[in-house]
């Protein structure tokens, strides 16, 4: 029971700790992409740079897609496909979605630009596929219920040892009071 319950707490704490790390992930990329989004001509404009995106290279190869559309709803760059949030400022919205039936966790918020006098609201969204996540709560859980078990053969063993010395020391302690 212990093992069961120290285990679901590990996967748990496991999972936690995979979405802290993924989520600072997403935030930092979609303010690398809010930061490169200027004025030319009177208009803004969106230049993806590619270590924008390079943060979230893995051997679990997730996809990474990324929105930015001004405050008229027109798209500057990316895929014209990812949602946005209903709800989304300057503090970034992080959120789970999809895109083509394939779960995404993504991150959307909004940055001024300033140009002359006028100002423009552009939305930032980055959103990547789950694969890595799900490969980092598989790599920080595994070796922790591999202690647990570990742990819980050693506590049988010394149980049996004990259970053992003790019955042979009660046989001998009747033989020698019979």
């Amino acid at each position: 029971v212990f093992v069961l319950i120290a285990s679901a707490m590990s996967y748990d704490t496991a999972r936690t700790t995979a979405a802290l790390v993924q989520d600072s992930a997403l935030v930092a990329s979609a303010r690398t992409i809010g930061e490169d989004v200027e004025w030319r001509n009177g208009l803004p404009v969106a230049d993806v740079p590619p270590a924008a995106l390079e943060i979230f290279e893995s051997p679990s190869r997730d996809s990474v897609f990324y929105k930015v559309i001004d405050g008229h709803d027109r798209l500057l760059a990316g895929t014209p496909a990812l949602d946005v949030p209903a709800r989304h400022g300057v503090e970034p919205t992080l959120y789970d979605t999809s895109l083509d039936g394939v779960p995404l966790r993504a991150v959307a918020y909004d940055r001024q630009l300033y140009d002359e006098g006028q100002v423009e609201t552009v939305t930032v969204v980055v959103a990547k596929t789950t694969r890595s996540h799900r490969a980092m709560v598989a790599t920080i859980w595994r070796p922790q219920l591999v202690r647990l078990s570990l742990m819980l053969m050693l506590a049988m063993g010394l149980v049996y040892l004990g259970l053992t010395f003790e019955m042979r020391y009660r046989l001998i302690d009747r033989e020698r009071a019979g």
